[in-house]
């Protein structure tokens, strides 16, 4: 009797993104594809990771070692992981026998990914226990805390200027949950009543004067609302139309800057520009979605002396949809999977395709396979949101009002940002720290056999040489014999020739 399966497969028609000045790299987003949903105590789970460089989604060439840490429930790190990445593609795998049951957390990442917040490195968490019969049917127990954080449309509110105010509930751990809480003043009156949703959010129209008021919550404890500007200008967004962008502007009759510059970036690139002039109190402008890229946009609006006044992040979705038709054929133990690439208009396309498999069985583990999280969404949207998000790749195919709506309110009510950006230069406004690395580095201190003596401003020579890796690198010691040689290229059960030369030219 066949046992039921249930298949995901992940393919990828990405093109490799070649490797530019320091300056000008792409920035790299990790996606993980395991082998399984679920794993309990002594299993080995198989993975396969892509290196992508944004904007164009590309299977990266800028990094050639990828990173994989796995944490225990604690954060602490029980294994670290170098892996070899080819073309934007890296394979490993891990063995679940720390601990009898508990949480593993994979994070990954590249070190040109660490000159950005690791809020953004990769990060899956697996419930893991003691055997594939007790897998728990519900997450992990939580406290009560609620955790809230408000969100002004624009990144700020003014006195007496509507606006829209986002408000996110989350546990202890980030995950937004919902909640019904009431809107009082400074003598504890209700004003309103509201309830987030769609995992802890909620926009509700807002307009700031004098009085202060609190978010009260079902165990009594208050959230104060945040503090308005006095004068300014305040940014809001309606991207609930399928075509078009609706942006308007609105400033305090005292404010005395009217001459602003809106920019739009895309993954560290400017996509749009507009001059926004103020001689009103109102103003609106409307964009094409078509002529925005794919992917979130950070539009911020500057004064002429380059001042930051108001910044939002939106979601664009002009990609093409392909889809892939499968059918599967099983005979004598063996599953064999035919596939087809279809095109925006349902013709067969011919692709160039990476390709991992996850499987499920549920009647071993009890659990269904997860649907969220998958490549599409995170590479779009989750692997640029700080904050625990969860988007199914369906959501994202339906186009309509409503669901733009729904999207739009999670922009507003999570933190975006990757980088600050400098508006004149179009360049991040702190160095880049970390370099792109392509392949290991190797660190020691060189010693004279005999007397085991550091060489000094000496010479190293490292040759690899065997079937599938080759290469001479070079390096020098410092004055105590400390050498460091990067970017070597070699793989496992490699065998490694060194020369070292003294100060003299002696070889040692």
């Amino acid at each position: 009797m066949w046992k039921q399966y249930t298949f995901l497969l992940l393919l990828l028609g990405f093109r490799l993104i070649a490797v530019a000045q320091v300056d000008s790299l792409p920035i790299e987003k990790v996606y993980i594809h395991f082998d399984r949903p679920s794993y309990s105590f002594g299993d080995t789970c198989r993975y396969k990771a892509y290196v992508i460089a944004a904007p164009e989604l590309s299977l990266s060439t800028v990094s050639g070692v990828l990173y994989v840490d796995w944490l225990d429930q604690d954060f602490n790190v029980i294994e670290q992981q170098r892996l070899k990445v080819t073309a934007g593609v890296a394979e490993g795998n891990f063995a679940f026998n720390h601990t009898p049951s508990g949480i593993y957390v994979a994070r990954a990442y590249t070190r040109w990914m660490r000159n950005f917040d690791p809020a953004f490195f990769f990060k899956q968490a697996f419930d893991v226990a003691e055997d594939s019969s007790s897998h728990p049917s519900t997450s992990v127990s939580k406290n009560n805390a609620i955790h809230v954080s408000f969100h002004p449309e624009g990144g700020r509110s003014v006195q007496n200027i509507p606006t829209k105010l986002a408000l996110r509930t989350a546990n202890e751990f980030g995950e937004g949950i919902d909640v019904e809480a009431d809107v009082v003043d400074e003598s504890g009156q209700i004003i309103s009543r509201l309830q987030t949703t769609n995992g802890g959010m909620v926009a509700i129209p807002y307009v700031p004067g004098n009085k202060k008021y609190w978010l009260k919550l079902p165990s009594g404890d208050r959230v104060a609302f945040p503090a308005a500007d006095p004068e300014g200008v305040v940014m809001n967004i309606n991207n609930a139309d399928t075509d078009k962008l609706f942006i308007s502007f609105s400033r305090s009759d005292d404010f005395e800057r009217k001459d602003f510059t809106l920019i739009g970036f895309h993954e560290g690139r400017r996509c749009f520009t507009s001059d926004v002039i103020l001689k009103k109190n109102l103003k609106q402008i409307v964009v094409s979605k078509r002529d925005l890229p794919s992917g979130i946009i950070q539009l911020s609006l500057f004064d002429e002396k380059g001042s930051l006044h108001c910044e939002r992040f939106i979601f664009i979705d002009n990609t093409k949809k392909h889809h892939i038709q499968v059918a599967k054929r099983i005979q004598n133990d063996s599953i064999s999977l035919d596939l087809k690439t279809l095109g925006p208009e349902s013709n067969a396309l011919p692709i160039s395709l990476s390709a991992s498999l996850q499987y499920d069985n549920p009647g071993l583990t009890g659990n269904t396979l997860n649907t969220l999280n998958t490549i599409f969404p995170y590479l779009l949207l989750i692997a640029d949101c700080k904050t625990s998000i969860i988007l199914s790749a369906e959501r994202l195919n339906v186009e309509s009002k409503q669901n733009n709506a729904d999207i739009d309110l999670m922009m507003l009510a999570h933190d975006w940002r990757r980088t600050d950006w400098d508006s004149k230069t179009n360049k991040q406004s702190k160095p880049f720290k970390y370099r792109p690395e392509k392949g290991i580095a190797i660190q020691g201190t060189a010693k004279d056999a005999g007397s085991k003596k550091p060489i000094s401003e000496g010479a190293i020579t490292l040759v690899v040489d065997d079937r599938y890796y080759k290469g001479i690198y070079t390096g020098k010691t410092d004055s105590i014999g400390n050498f460091r040689i990067e970017d070597i290229d070699f793989g496992d059960s490699t065998v490694l020739v060194w020369q070292v030369q003294d100060n003299q030219g002696r070889t040692r």
